[in-house]
């Protein structure tokens, strides 16, 4: 089973987006809010429509979430996968 998390209110539409970031989340769970924020000012200056894509391969550190309470308020997408490969 693959899950995605996403909030519709902070995302934009497939089709209207210029950029998106992907993000392995492997032991980065702490720093993720400031590399979206890092993203997000770097985009919105260049006046692109983006959202990060955290990938998440069954971390240990169960990063996955500090990933979804970003996503309630930053362009943010997690897919989770039911296993490393």
């Amino acid at each position: 089973m693959v899950a995605v998390t996403c909030s519709p209110e902070t995302m934009a539409t497939s089709d209207t987006l210029d950029l998106t970031w992907v993000v392995p989340l492997y032991r980065t769970g702490r720093q993720a809010e400031a590399l979206v924020l890092r993203c997000d000012a770097a985009a919105r200056k260049l006046g692109l429509r983006h959202e990060v894509l955290f990938v998440d391969d069954c971390c240990p550190e169960q990063g996955y979430r500090a990933v979804e309470l970003l996503a309630t308020r930053l362009p943010v997408r997690l897919l989770r996968l039911p296993s490393n490969r």
